[in-house]
């Protein structure tokens, strides 16, 4: 681990710590006979479209940009290559977003804390992080965050490449193939699929 994190320091121009509670939610799509770019394929029992809600646990006084939560939405994968390409959207909000959520029909399906390290190269970017269960809550306010969690597998980290940018630039796909064969052999890459990643 501290071999990886050397050499992704080395490697890029920008690394923070981050340490986040991410809920993911899920609502029931009605058959329909009028395509939804959103839902993706509709009239197919049990689609659902999922979203995900991510809120920094860090001071606000240490990262000022990561004080509001985070509204994001992972469309279905769109190639089946190397790299996966898919649609993303995120918006910080504000308010009370998750009661927001609910109201509209959305369920909780689960949620877990991220805690690790971000890092920059060029429009690439790497996660490094340990998904942790929840053990207790804080209900100081009325959206519940956590307030103690464990690791359950103190040995294992997730290592995340990314880019974001047009569905037509076909260099981004290689920007993350050419930093992920810099990272071997000490990252093995694989697909991940994020609507199949459950953590309970």
């Amino acid at each position: 681990m501290d071999l990886l994190l050397t050499r992704l320091s080395g490697l890029s121009r920008e690394r923070a710590r981050f340490v986040d509670f991410e809920e993911v939610f899920s609502i029931a799509v009605p058959s329909s006979s009028v395509a939804n770019p959103i839902a993706g394929p509709v009239g197919v029992p049990g689609s659902s479209v999922s979203v995900r809600v991510r809120r920094s646990l860090l001071p606000a006084s240490d990262n000022p940009a990561a004080a509001l939560p985070v509204l994001r939405y992972l469309g279905s994968v769109e190639s089946e290559k190397i790299v996966l390409r898919r649609s993303c959207l995120e918006v910080p909000t504000s308010g009370p977003l998750v009661s927001f959520l609910c109201s509209l029909g959305f369920k909780k399906d689960f949620d877990f804390v991220a805690e690790g390290h971000i890092f920059i190269r060029g429009r690439a970017k790497v996660l490094v992080y340990s998904v942790n269960q929840v053990e207790q809550y804080s209900h100081e306010s009325d959206s519940p965050l956590p307030k103690s969690w464990r690791n359950l597998l103190p040995r294992s980290y997730m290592v995340e490449v990314s880019a974001v940018g047009s569905p037509a630039d076909e260099s981004l796909p290689k920007e993350v193939s050419a930093l992920m064969e810099l990272l071997c052999p000490l990252v093995l890459p694989g697909r991940v699929d994020h609507a199949r990643l459950v953590c309970r």
